[in-house]
């Protein structure tokens, strides 16, 4: 999806990072996934789309397995116009 992307970690989770900036990161509990797009912004662009449970308090985005493509796609979509819109 993100070729150029390299993994990282950030906050202690694995994630990716594009253009040295964190894209995403990711911590499996036992009944879902959370995503952390590290961006407000990114959460309230994919909120209305898709039944995506929001935590409000760790800035990520709670998701049953298994973890639907499109929500993915559409996450990194918002976070690296974010990434690339800064670097303007």
């Amino acid at each position: 999806m993100v070729p150029e992307a390299e993994e990282g970690t950030s906050y202690g989770m694995a994630g990716l990072k594009y253009k040295q900036k964190p894209l995403l990161a990711f911590l499996a509990a036992k009944h879902h996934l959370s995503i952390f797009p590290f961006s407000w912004r990114v959460i309230d662009a994919v909120r209305p789309a898709h039944r995506v449970r929001v935590v409000e308090g760790d800035r990520s985005v709670h998701v049953a397995m298994p973890l639907p493509d499109e929500v993915v796609r559409d996450i990194v979509r918002h976070r690296i116009e974010e990434i690339v819109g800064a670097a303007r």
